[in-house]
C-alpha cells in the first residue's frame, strides 16, 4: 500500500511540474521595460501641452494695484502676447477711464512678432514630434515591430520635440519683450520701466484712470504657453535620456526571441520521463530523477518553487528567480542560489 501511494504521488509530481512548464512554453514570453512604457506617458504629456499652448499667451505685462487701507486687489490689467503674433488686453474693472487697452495694438510687430507667429508652427512640430514616438513605441511595447529602425526613429523624434520644445523657451527668453513690449511697460508703469529683461517686477507710478490711493505695480515675464512649453520640454527630455538609455535592450521580435533563450525557465526537453510506478525513482520516495544539463546551461534544476531573485557572482546584477544565466552578462547560476 505504501509502495503504491509513492507511486501515484511521484507520478501525479511529475505530470504536474511537466504541465507547469508546457504552459510556460506555450505563454508568450515579452521583454518588458518600464522605462520605456514611462516615456509613452512622458511623450503623450508634451503633445498635450503642445496643443494647449497653440495661440495661448506666450509674454505677459501686468500692472495690479492694491487698495492701501484694505489690502485687497482693485485693479488690474494683463496684456499678452499671444504665440501666433497676437496680442491680447483684459482690464478689471472695465470701467477704466481711459481704458489702459485702448492704445494696445492687436497684432506683435517686429522681430518678436515674426518669432511669435513661429512660435505656433513649432508647437504643431512639437505635437507631431511626439505623438509619432510614443505611437512608434506603443505598438512596439505592445509587439508591434517592424525592425531596429522603429525603435531608432522614436529615440530621434523625442530628440527633436526636446530640441524645438527648449528651443522656443531659450530664443524666447533671450530676444525678450522687443520695442512694443517696452513700450507697454513704460506706459502701464508710468515710465518706472521699459522691461530690460525677459522677466522682473517694478512699482509703478500713476497713470490716467488708475487707482490714486493704491499701491501699484507691474509684473512681466512668461505666459502660460511659455511655461507649458518649458514643462514639455522637460518631459521630453526626461523620456529622451529614459530611452537612451534603454536603447541596447531588446526590441524586435527576433532580439526578444534571443533574449527569452538566456532568461526564460528550461524547456520540456529539459526534463526527464515522467517516473514509471514501480521503477526505482517512485520506490525512493516518489523523487524525479536529477534533471540533464543542457549545454551552456548552469546545473539548476527548474523548480516551480523558486520565487527568490538571485544576484550574480560575476556582475551583481539581480535575476529573475526562473532565470538559469545572467541576463546582463550570460554568467551560469550559481548552485546555491
Amino acid at each position: 500500500m505504501s509502495s503504491l501511494r509513492r507511486s501515484t504521488r511521484g507520478s501525479s509530481r511529475g505530470a504536474s511540474l511537466r504541465g507547469a512548464v508546457a504552459r510556460s512554453e506555450h505563454r508568450p514570453f515579452h521583454y518588458v521595460d518600464l522605462h520605456r512604457t514611462i516615456a509613452v506617458v512622458l511623450l503623450i504629456v508634451m503633445a498635450v501641452l503642445a496643443a494647449l499652448s497653440v495661440n495661448g499667451p506666450w509674454w505677459t505685462v501686468s500692472r495690479v494695484a492694491v487698495s492701501t487701507t484694505t489690502g485687497q486687489q482693485v485693479q488690474n490689467v494683463i496684456v499678452s502676447f499671444n504665440a501666433g503674433g497676437s496680442t491680447s488686453c483684459s482690464t478689471y474693472p472695465t470701467f477704466w477711464t481711459p481704458s489702459p487697452c485702448t492704445n494696445i495694438s492687436s497684432t506683435v510687430t517686429g522681430p518678436v512678432g515674426a518669432f511669435d507667429v513661429v512660435v505656433d508652427v513649432g508647437l504643431f512640430v512639437l505635437l507631431a514630434s511626439s505623438l509619432g514616438s510614443a505611437a512608434l513605441l506603443g505598438i512596439g511595447i505592445r509587439g508591434l515591430s517592424f525592425g531596429r529602425s522603429q525603435f531608432t526613429l522614436a529615440l530621434v523624434l523625442a530628440l527633436v520635440s526636446v530640441v524645438v520644445a527648449l528651443g522656443l523657451v531659450g530664443v524666447g527668453a533671450a530676444i525678450g519683450p522687443g520695442p512694443q513690449g517696452a513700450t507697454y511697460c513704460a506706459y502701464l508703469s508710468a515710465n518706472q520701466t521699459s522691461c530690460p529683461t525677459f522677466v522682473g517686477g517694478v512699482n509703478a507710478g500713476l497713470i490716467p484712470g488708475a487707482c490714486g490711493g493704491c499701491a501699484s505695480t507691474v509684473h512681466w515675464g512668461g505666459g502660460t504657453s511659455f511655461y507649458l512649453v518649458l514643462g514639455g520640454g522637460a518631459a521630453s527630455l526626461l523620456a529622451w535620456v529614459l530611452l537612451w538609455r534603454g536603447r541596447h535592450g531588446p526590441f524586435t521580435k527576433e532580439e526578444q526571441a534571443e533574449w527569452a533563450t538566456k532568461n526564460r525557465p528550461y524547456s520540456l526537453s529539459d526534463l526527464p520521463p515522467p517516473p514509471v510506478p514501480g521503477s526505482a525513482s517512485v520506490a525512493a520516495g516518489g523523487l524525479m530523477a536529477p534533471l540533464p544539463v543542457a549545454p551552456g546551461r548552469s546545473a539548476i534544476p527548474f523548480s516551480s518553487e523558486r520565487t527568490t531573485r538571485w544576484t550574480c557572482r560575476r556582475c551583481q546584477t539581480v535575476n529573475s528567480p526562473w532565470a538559469s544565466r545572467c541576463g546582463a552578462c550570460g554568467d551560469h547560476r550559481p548552485a546555491d542560489r
